[in-house]
C-alpha cells in the first residue's frame, strides 16, 4: 500500500492515532485501511468505519443507520433523507436502494493539506451527531408513524430550538421575565410607548413557541393525544414560569396557534425574534436593578435604555407582521440581517452593564 505520508507517519496511521488518543474501541482491518467501531448516542446505537483511499487521497467516515428501510418504505425514506439533506453543509445521508441501508458520511480530499487531530475530529462528531439527530425521523418515518415533511419539520424546530444560544435565555431565567410590561418598572419606556401591549409572540418563549405550533399546527389528527399531552406540559411550564398570568397568556397563545397558520420557515424567524425579545427584557430588568441600587443613571446609561426600549418594541412590531407574511424575494435574507443587528446592539447594552 503506497499511502502517502507525512513526516513518518502514513495518513492511516495518523488516523489510527487518532481514534486511539479519543478513546475509541476498534477494529483495524489494515488491507483495506479501514476502520470499524461503535456509536452510543442519545438515540440508539449504531455501527461506524473510517476509511481512507489511498488513490484518491480521500479520508471518510461512515455512521450507518441500525435499521434498514424495508422495500416497501425505501421511496417515503428517500423523501425523508432528501429533504434532510438540503441544505447540509457537512456530510449528507445516502440510501442503498439494493438493501436499504441507510448511512450518514462525511469527507475530506486530503491531497497536500495535513490531516490534523482537529480535523479528524470536527468530521467525526458532525458525522455521528447528524446521526443522533435524524435517527428518531428515521425510525418514525420507517414505522409509518409520520410522513418525512412532518418528521423533518419536528427536527427543524428542535434544532432551532436548541441553536438559540445567541439570542434566547437560559430556562431558569426564563422564570423571571417580566410580560405584564405596562405595570412593571423593568420596561417602563420612554413616552408614547406605556400604553403598548406586547404580541402574544414577545411574551412566550421560543421553546414555548415551538411547542403550540407542533400540538396546534403540525401534528396529524391520528395523534391527537400525543398533542393534548404537549398542550397539558406545555401549560405547566407557563403556571411555573407565570403564576397568575398564566391562564390569561395560555389562552392567548392557544386561540393565536389555532386561528394563525404559520408556515415552518416563518417559525424559524418567530423564534430567532422572540429569543430576542427575551434577552432583551432581561437586560431592561437589569436596568431597573440598578436604578434601584443606585437611585440615578448616567447619561450613557439612560440613552442606552432607550435604544433597548425601542428594540424590544421593534422587536414586538416584526413579530405582530411574521405570522402572515410571505417572505417574498429578499425579505427573509433583510430580516436575517436585522436580526444580527439587534443581537448586535444587545450585546453592546450588555457590555455597558457589565461595566
Amino acid at each position: 500500500m503506497s499511502q502517502q505520508a507525512f513526516g513518518s507517519q502514513t495518513i492511516f496511521e495518523i488516523i489510527v492515532n487518532f481514534f486511539k488518543e479519543d478513546n475509541w474501541l476498534f477494529e483495524e482491518i489494515k488491507s483495506e485501511a479501514v476502520l470499524q467501531m461503535a456509536f452510543q448516542g442519545k438515540s440508539g446505537r449504531w455501527s461506524c468505519y473510517a476509511q481512507f483511499k489511498d488513490v484518491q487521497h480521500q479520508f471518510i467516515f461512515y455512521s450507518v443507520c441500525p435499521i434498514t428501510a424495508p422495500e416497501s418504505q425505501r421511496l417515503t425514506v428517500a423523501e425523508f433523507i432528501a429533504r434532510a439533506n438540503y441544505g447540509l453543509t457537512i456530510g449528507n445521508f445516502e440510501l442503498d436502494f439494493r438493501d436499504g441501508e441507510i448511512r450518514y458520511k462525511t469527507s475530506i480530499d486530503i491531497e497536500d493539506d495535513r490531516l490534523s487531530f482537529v480535523g479528524i475530529k470536527n468530521l467525526v462528531y458532525t458525522n455521528v451527531n447528524m446521526m443522533d439527530k435524524y435517527l428518531p425521523g428515521i425510525i418514525s418515518v420507517i414505522a409509518g408513524d409520520v410522513s418525512p415533511e412532518f418528521a423533518i419539520n419536528q427536527i427543524d424546530q428542535n434544532i432551532e430550538v436548541a441553536g438559540l444560544s445567541n439570542g434566547a435565555v437560559a430556562a431558569d431565567a426564563q422564570k423571571d421575565l417580566v410580560l405584564d410590561i405596562s405595570s412593571q418598572t423593568d420596561l417602563q419606556p420612554q413616552e408614547g410607548i406605556s400604553d403598548k401591549e406586547p404580541h402574544i409572540l414577545t411574551i412566550l418563549t421560543p421553546d414555548e413557541i415551538a411547542k403550540f405550533h407542533q400540538a396546534l399546527q403540525v401534528m396529524p389528527h391520528y395523534q391527537r393525544k400525543q398533542a393534548e399531552a404537549i398542550i397539558e406540559t406545555l401549560k405547566k411550564e407557563l403556571i411555573a414560569r407565570l403564576g397568575e398570568l398564566e391562564e390569561e397568556i395560555f389562552t392567548q397563545g392557544y386561540n393565536f396557534f389555532s386561528e394563525v397558520k404559520i408556515d415552518i420557515k416563518n417559525l424559524k424567524l418567530i423564534q430567532r425574534y422572540s429569543g430576542l425579545a427575551d434577552r432583551a427584557k432581561l437586560l431592561l430588568r437589569s436596568f431597573s436593578n440598578g436604578i434601584e441600587e443606585c437611585r440615578q443613571l448616567t447619561v450613557e446609561m439612560s440613552t442606552s435604555r432607550e435604544e433597548l426600549e425601542n428594540v424590544f418594541w421593534s422587536i414586538n412590531e416584526r413579530l405582530q407582521e411574521l405570522p402572515t407574511d410571505k417572505l417574498e424575494g429578499r425579505r427573509e435574507v433583510e430580516l436575517l440581517i436585522e436580526i444580527e443587528e439587534f443581537r448586535s446592539q444587545l450585546a453592546g447594552v450588555e457590555r455597558l452593564i457589565k461595566r
